[in-house]
């Protein structure tokens, strides 16, 4: 009597067959430790039956082919083989990132998120004089009331920043006076290109207590008339400004010397971490162009063109940069 097959297994059984058959030809790297900033390019060849695919770190890629990576940290590169449901482990690569040179950025002022939180509520005051801080009814210990400001207020997550705003719209016609709570999360990261902080999954969400009508300006200047039903949706839009303004508030008060560096990583590691945002500078490789233009944040940051003929030499490992021209104490 002729056995009964197992569809499953005969495909596991098929599977294995052809993955044992895969030969890993030759999986390179131009060169295999790198310093900041810099790349290598890693190349591979493989070969075996038909039926299996390559992955690199788990994307597919071809059989044969090259990459240009540039990590910027020490990072392994995996390359398998994959059929159906199995996969086989080829080879692994890592490429070496010296960061010698490297060091986590301290804020310039003794409360970094205190003063990006105060130069932020400061633009959005300056940018629609209509608005102003909230205030909130507080009962005393007697029964007596007094009015005390909702103060604004900055919170980290894991990957996240929080920033909560209580806003009020002052001299609005035929309504009483509505308060805007707005709350903002981002996340930030790096344009791996130019080093820029960028912020990443952005969004704005808020509850106006007098939504029946509002005519609210926009933070920077245009002005849109919001009724019944549309002043909460289009809050986003009205304070896209202010996350666009976000990374700059960023840099400011994690101020480098972009002369001579660049920044390398940055997260947010949540919780009570010191600094709240984790960002990492080296220094910048010979004829490594910098950026040209200015920041606007209150005050005007020209930032010329130039080459660093010699990186500045590592004195041991990885350590703490003090702001750009710091002399003294930092700013309160």
């Amino acid at each position: 009597m002729k056995p009964i097959s197992n569809g499953a297994d005969d495909n596991q059984d098929h599977t294995a067959d052809i993955l044992d058959d895969v030969v890993l030809d030759h999986f390179t790297a131009t060169s295999p430790a790198i310093g900041p900033f810099g790349e290598t390019t890693l190349s591979w060849s493989v070969s075996g039956p038909a039926g299996f695919h390559v992955q690199l770190n788990e994307i597919d890629v071809e059989r044969s082919g090259s990459q240009v990576v540039k990590p910027p940290v020490t990072e392994a590169y995996r390359l398998s083989a994959r059929a159906g449901q199995g996969r086989r482990s080829l080879s692994t690569l890592s490429i070496h990132v010296d960061t010698s040179t490297c060091a986590v950025v301290q804020p310039s002022f003794n409360d970094g998120p205190g003063e990006m939180l105060k130069l932020l509520v400061d633009q959005v005051l300056a940018a629609d004089t209509s608005l102003s801080i909230a205030q909130r009814v507080v009962l005393g210990p007697f029964g007596q009331q007094h009015l005390e400001p909702r103060q604004p207020t900055i919170s980290f997550d894991l990957g996240v920043m929080t920033i909560e705003l209580h806003l009020k719209k002052n001299h609005v016609a035929d309504a009483p006076d509505p308060d805007i709570d707005v709350t903002i999360k981002t996340g930030l990261r790096l344009d791996p290109e130019t080093g820029a902080l960028e912020t990443v999954n952005a969004t704005v969400t808020g509850e106006i207590d007098q939504p029946w009508w509002i005519d609210l300006v926009p933070v920077y200047g245009l002005i849109v008339s919001i009724k019944t039903g549309e002043a909460e949706t289009r809050l986003p839009m009205q304070f896209a400004p202010v996350i666009a303004a976000i990374p700059q508030l960023v840099g400011f008060v994690y101020a480098i010397d972009a002369s001579r560096q660049r920044y390398q990583t940055v997260d947010i590691p949540g919780g009570d971490a010191n600094p709240a945002i984790r960002l990492v500078a080296c220094a910048k490789p010979r004829t490594f162009p910098f950026p040209t233009g200015t920041v606007d944040i209150g005050h005007q940051v020209e930032i010329e063109q130039a080459t660093v003929s010699q990186p500045p030499r590592s004195t041991g490992p990885t350590r703490v940069l003090e702001p750009s021209g710091a002399a003294g104490p930092r700013r309160r």
